[in-house]
């Protein structure tokens, strides 16, 4: 095998590499995939410019000392610095588990592009055949690239490599190489004192074919890595995901989820209390939601201090916490101590606030959601008699816990058995096509038909389940978007306050979008203004890192909540979905139309697309197009229709205005 064809096999391995390893980059996204597709890029490129070198050397006559040979060589060698450059660099982010290389991809083109400058002039003007100038433009890389590949083999080898296939194979063959570019430099360095090493010549035709071997192995070792450290990822976003599911994001506390998992564990009888805070409300309206948060997180520390570490304890919601005692310690007077002891814990809201409790016996971990019941009705009757005090549960309250506890068992039942099911509502450019969809849930109710979120969204609050029907509408989201690749059109799913203020939610809607191949740009994500602004510094932190991602966000319903043109500018968004009464009270109102005609421009003056909702008639959509908002949705455009119709109908006519039948009982109000 001759010189030009090793190159040119080196050549299209690199290309094969490249081309592989850039789409998982535009898949997964990940630095250390930029860097390692850079690092055989320039293999291809060098290998290609070694051929090429070698042609016009043996066409051409030319000698390796004039200035065309030396342009060459200076591309040659830059491409083989920037090879071993990126090389290091992407291996250093993957085993540093690092988002980015401290120099960028450009910047380590520059310092190879400098250096292979350096190397091809030095010498420049000497005689063909002389030797310090042939080692300085080959065996400096030699030396150099093995050193480096040598620290990476130790690097990815020391922690635990052997154990781990994709990164034993990646540190051998690094390790390997290394050793074959090291001995090679070695045996070159007579070279500068102007002999020529009897073996230079047979091991630098053998160093052609042992690359052509060793880089197809060394990219196949670096994928199978990738593909375990995504695999880990996911992972590791879902077990945060599952521990995000049992834990409360205000308080820290386990949720109702996490209770259950606790009194599992226990197995025996005991006591169950639920203690809630009197006139609770009141702090939220006076002072805001975040002072409101500030007394829960209180209150939670404050009971972590005061009980036993026997004692269970979560928050079920609201301003209720659950206290779970063991029976050796169950009593209702140690019930009572803990009650009258949590005045301290509210700070200056000691006046207003006072605590309630009820209790109910808890015989086995199977009985949890009707203890929770009977709990749940002796606290509402202690409050009802004025607060402040603690009320057992007896047989006379029994009635007041039936409906909640059922709600529960057909909540629970309703995810087991998939009893949810999404619709989409088309959105549209004002005027236009469809541009993207809403995902709206819909619950196959046993006794009740079809619900919209209307009916059983606040149940699902109140049993803290809203965060899991979330989950639920990402992972259906992501899937439908999978399913449609050749379709532009986006789908906005709305996010709870739970589910956008929890440590994982970030990492788990990356993983989703990574999982089905999706650009984050097609999960559009919808916030209330509440939503947002429930703990404000929180808030925009979670949605900024978002946009950052390239999630687009919008603020829903705008002008129900603090409706502050300040939290425009504040709240890091794309879009801003004007309240469908808005719209009603322009088409009647000549005061609230001035109104939406001074605001909608404001809005699109700061960059964010104006959406209007509620568009019902045609008199309202040619309002809309008149006062410049950017997208509508509305009956009028498309009733919200089951997720397999939309598909259908959009690989029938991609334009098409969808139109379905209201579930009994919708209205347009109730999304």
């Amino acid at each position: 095998m001759d010189q030009i064809t090793v190159y040119l096999t080196q050549a299209s391995g690199g290309l094969l590499v490249f081309l592989v390893l850039w789409a998982f980059r535009r898949r997964y996204g990940r630095a250390y995939l930029s860097l390692w597709a850079l690092s055989f890029g320039a293999l291809a490129a060098y290998a290609a410019l070694q051929a090429l070198a070698v042609w016009v050397r043996s066409r051409y006559g030319l000698g390796g000392g004039s200035w065309q040979m030396a342009g060459l060589a200076w591309l040659y060698g830059s491409a083989g610095l920037l090879q071993i450059l990126a090389l290091l660099a992407g291996v250093w982010c993957l085993a540093r588990n690092r988002d980015r290389f401290p120099i960028s991809g450009l910047a380590l083109t520059a310092i190879a592009v400098a250096s292979g400058l350096l190397l091809a002039l030095i010498f420049v003007t000497e005689p063909d055949g002389h030797l310090p100038r042939l080692f300085l433009r080959s065996g400096t890389r030699y030396l150099l690239g093995g050193l480096a590949l040598l620290v990476a083999a130790v690097l990815v080898l020391r922690r635990q490599g052997w154990r781990h296939f994709g990164r034993l194979v990646s540190g051998l063959a690094l390790g390997l190489y290394s050793i074959e570019l090291l001995g090679l430099g070695l045996l070159g360095l007579p070279l500068l004192w102007g002999q020529m090493p009897a073996l230079l010549p047979p091991a630098v035709r053998l160093h052609g074919l042992f690359e052509v071997v060793m880089y197809p192995v060394l990219a196949l070792g670096l994928v199978i890595w990738l593909m375990s450290d995504e695999q880990a990822r996911l992972r590791q976003a879902e077990s945060r995901l599952e521990a995000m599911g049992r834990t409360d994001a205000v308080t820290g506390l386990a949720n109702a989820d996490g209770l259950a998992e606790e009194v599992r564990g226990r197995q025996q009888e005991g006591l169950l209390a639920i203690l809630g805070l009197d006139q609770f409300r009141l702090v939220n309206e006076s002072r805001g939601m975040r002072a409101g948060d500030e007394v829960l997180g209180r209150v939670a520390l404050h009971l972590r201090r005061a009980l036993p570490e026997a004692w269970g304890l979560a928050r079920l919601g609201g301003d209720q916490f659950a206290i779970v005692m063991p029976p050796g310690q169950a009593s209702e007077a140690a019930l009572e101590r803990a009650r009258a002891a949590l005045a301290g814990a509210v700070g200056g809201h000691s006046g207003l606030l006072r605590a309630s409790l009820g209790w109910a016996r808890l015989s086995a971990p199977e009985s949890l959601r009707t203890a929770l019941g009977e709990a749940s009705a002796a606290l509402r009757q202690a409050k009802t008699e004025g607060g402040g005090r603690s009320l057992g549960h007896t047989a006379s309250l029994q009635d007041s816990g039936t409906d909640w506890v059922l709600m529960a068992e057909e909540v629970e039942q309703a995810f087991e058995s998939d009893a949810f099911s999404l619709y989409l509502q088309p959105i549209h450019r004002c005027r236009g096509e469809v541009v993207g969809f809403e995902a709206l849930v819909r619950w196959q109710h046993p006794r009740h038909g079809l619900l919209a979120p209307g009916r059983f969204l606040p149940a699902l609050q109140t049993l803290r389940q809203s965060q899991r029907l979330d989950v639920w509408v990402i992972q259906r989201a992501a899937q439908l978007l999978a399913s449609m690749p050749g379709h532009p059109h986006w789908i906005a799913v709305n996010l709870g306050v739970e589910t956008l203020l929890a440590p994982g939610t970030v990492d788990y809607l990356l993983a989703q979008v990574s999982r089905h191949g999706l650009p984050p740009s097609r999960l559009h994500l919808e916030v209330t203004e509440e939503t947002a602004l429930r703990s404000l510094e929180a808030g925009i932190s979670v949605l900024s890192r978002l946009r950052a991602e390239g999630f687009s966000i919008a603020i829903d319903d705008f002008g129900t909540g603090y409706s502050s043109l300040s939290y425009l500018v504040q709240l890091p968004a794309d879009s801003i979905k004007f309240d469908r009464q808005f719209l009603q009270d322009a088409a009647d109102t000549p005061r609230a139309r001035r109104l939406l005609t001074a605001l909608v421009p404001l809005v699109r003056g700061l960059g964010l697309r104006a959406v209007a909702e509620g568009v019902e008639t045609h008199q309202q959509s040619l309002l809309v197009g008149e006062l410049g908002f950017d997208e509508e949705q509305g009956y009028i455009h498309g009733r919200p229709a089951p997720a397999e119709q939309v598909l259908a109908l959009l690989a029938a006519k991609p334009s098409l205005r969808l139109v379905s039948a209201a579930p009994p009982g919708e209205n347009p109000a109730a999304g």
